[in-house]
C-alpha cells in the first residue's frame, strides 16, 4: 500500500508540475502577442493620429451593410473606398455598429472618415475618426 500511495503522489505532483509548465508558457506567449500588438498599434495607428499623418476621405456613404448573422462586420463605402467595422471587442478604431447606436446609419450621410492603415492586419484601414453633418 505504500508503494501505491507513493506512486500516486509522484504522480500528481508530475501532473501539476507539466499543468502549470504549461499555463506558464501560455501566458507568456499570450503577453508577448499583446506586447507585440501594442507596439503595432502605436505605430500604425496612434502615432499617425498624433502627428496628423492619418489618410482622410471626405463623401457619401453608399453600400451600407449593417452586421447580421450572415455578417459579422459592419461595412460601408465613402468614395470607394470600402471601410469595414469589426466587432466591438477591437481595442483600437471606431467599432460601433449601427445597432449600438453608431455614427454610421446608412446609405447617404455625408461624412468625413480619418483613418490610419494597419500594416500588422495585411492594411486594413483602421478608422480613428468620423465626422457627420450633425456635429
Amino acid at each position: 500500500a505504500l508503494f501505491i500511495v507513493s506512486v500516486y503522489i509522484h504522480y500528481f505532483s508530475f501532473t501539476w508540475e507539466v499543468s502549470f509548465g504549461l499555463a506558464a508558457v501560455s501566458f507568456m506567449l499570450w503577453s508577448l502577442l499583446n506586447l507585440f500588438q501594442m507596439i503595432a498599434d502605436e505605430q500604425y495607428i496612434f502615432k499617425p493620429y498624433r502627428e496628423h499623418t492619418c489618410e482622410e476621405v471626405e463623401g457619401v456613404v453608399s453600400n451600407f451593410l449593417p452586421k447580421s448573422r450572415t455578417n459579422a462586420n459592419e461595412s460601408f463605402e465613402v468614395s470607394g473606398l470600402l471601410f469595414l467595422v469589426p466587432n466591438a471587442s477591437s481595442k483600437v478604431g471606431y467599432s460601433m455598429f449601427m445597432r449600438k447606436n453608431g455614427v454610421i446609419s446608412g446609405d447617404g450621410q455625408n461624412v468625413r472618415i480619418t483613418y490610419a492603415f494597419n500594416k500588422m492586419l495585411g492594411n486594413d484601414m483602421v478608422i480613428v475618426k468620423i465626422e457627420t453633418e450633425q456635429q
